[in-house]
């Protein structure tokens, strides 16, 4: 029997959290004034607090822009960053968990969910993420096999297994520094080297590894990720698109990812993914 994307989609939530919220929060990242309060001596005295609503989109289309096959429904995720007994804890809950379906000769079949994941929650300091089903009751972390069971590989879980590390310059962090330009453009060149020049108005930076070829477009004003490229003969290539909005001196927040992976067999048609960021809060100071 074939598992429905519904099914892979409730089991990949752990590993969707760990590749957006690699990265966390950076410091120093000041939120703008929500909470009551008459001066902004009063906002950076409020309690730090950063939430949004996250929607993942992910489709399969032809090479002329088609659906193609069984659609996933959106995943829609509530994500908190605050500070817990002096301890930062990033939530990310999931809006409605899919049920788990797969098909058989008479059609789909509703399963029980073998993981009930709804919520994943990091602790600063801990290498492991805490995972709890709709119940909020506590649910073992997805194994290696079980990673391998949805098909996700170890870059998506942001490096190598076991980790939720990945770079600083990558478009994983939802909240960057309004000056932290200089800590970027630094990570960029030891990644990559020099810039090449600019494309469109943007620095342009390229590094070939024996995985393919890799490239980078740049904001100069920000050294933020506008543009990621990555490609090889026998994988194909990955597009990835990034836009950010101004909170001023606050820093800025990253709206909307959206990946486009153009398969080396053509037939296969093109993934798209997209991550939007809304309703977006800040409150005091929030620090990793």
């Amino acid at each position: 029997m074939r598992r429905s994307w519904e099914r892979t989609t409730v089991a990949a939530l752990a590993v969707v959290a760990m590749a957006m919220l690699g990265t966390g929060l950076h410091a120093g990242a000041r939120g703008e004034q929500r909470a009551p309060g008459p001066s902004a001596a009063a906002a950076l005295r409020a309690t730090p607090h950063f939430s949004a609503d996250l929607v993942v989109r992910h489709k399969r289309v032809t090479a002329s822009g088609a659906p193609m096959g069984r659609q996933r429904p959106d995943v829609r995720m509530h994500i908190v960053r605050e500070s817990r007994g002096g301890r930062w804890v990033t939530s990310l809950s999931a809006e409605r968990a899919p049920a788990a379906l797969v098909e058989g000769p008479a059609g789909q079949v509703r399963l029980a969910n073998p993981f009930q994941v709804s919520r994943v929650e990091f602790t600063d300091g801990e290498t492991e993420p805490r995972l709890y089903d709709g119940q909020g009751r506590r649910v073992r972390p997805m194994s290696a096999d079980d990673l391998r069971l949805i098909g996700a590989t170890t870059t998506l879980a942001g490096g190598g297994e076991g980790t939720t590390e990945t770079p600083a310059t990558g478009a994983a962090g939802l909240l960057a520094k309004a000056d932290g330009q200089a800590g970027r453009r630094a990570d960029l060149e030891r990644r990559f080297g020099r810039s090449t020049g600019r494309v469109r108005g943007l620095d342009r930076y390229v590094v070939a590894t024996a995985d393919g070829r890799h490239e980078v477009l740049v904001a100069p004003e920000t050294a933020l990720p506008v543009e990621v490229v990555t490609e090889s003969a026998a994988a194909g290539q990955m597009r990835t698109g990034v836009n950010y909005e101004s909170r001023g001196a606050y820093g800025y927040v990253r709206r909307l990812l959206r990946s486009e992976y153009h398969f080396a067999d053509t037939a296969a048609g093109r993934a798209v993914t997209e991550v939007e960021l809304a309703n977006v809060v800040l409150t005091g100071e929030v620090r990793p």
